[in-house]
């Protein structure tokens, strides 16, 4: 072993390491995990409760509607009235996707997007179709 090498060996050893020869292979003194270690650690098995992930801060069921806002032969409304969100993650249809901290969403389904913003137990925001040239209003209310 060079002499940096072996300076460094020393120094791992007096502070307690265990040093793993070159050769890539454990030394005998090395410690190796019993074989039930996940069992052991399991938290139910340390009399730790898991915490569940907690809700976030939109979580819930929005109801309401999209009304046109623009566009010549579009329905009347958008389709949908439900918003689903659970843990910050909002699914409206086809658009699915995470709500920024702030409470904003940008949301795609094809050449369709949808923007918004959750605040205040409502959701509010534009669900645009270029390729059909419509655009909705959208309010949701929390239920």
């Amino acid at each position: 072993m060079p002499k940096p090498l072996a300076a460094v060996a020393l120094a791992l050893l007096l502070a307690g390491c265990t040093v793993v020869p070159p050769s890539g292979s454990p030394s005998s003194d090395a410690i190796t995990p019993p074989p039930n270690a996940d069992a052991v650690a399991a938290p139910g098995n340390l009399g730790i409760t898991p915490m569940p992930a907690s809700a976030g801060t939109w979580d819930g069921t929005y109801a309401g509607e999209g009304r046109l806002a623009a566009g010549n032969g579009c329905p009347g409304r958008a389709p949908g009235q439900t918003v689903m969100v659970q843990y910050n993650y909002v699914s409206f249809g086809n658009f699915t996707g995470p709500i920024a901290a702030d409470g904003t969403v940008v949301l795609s389904s094809g050449d369709s997007f949808i923007n918004g913003r959750f605040a205040n137990g409502r959701f509010t925001g534009d669900l645009i179709q270029p390729s059909r040239g419509c655009k909705y209003h959208l309010e949701f209310r929390r239920a």
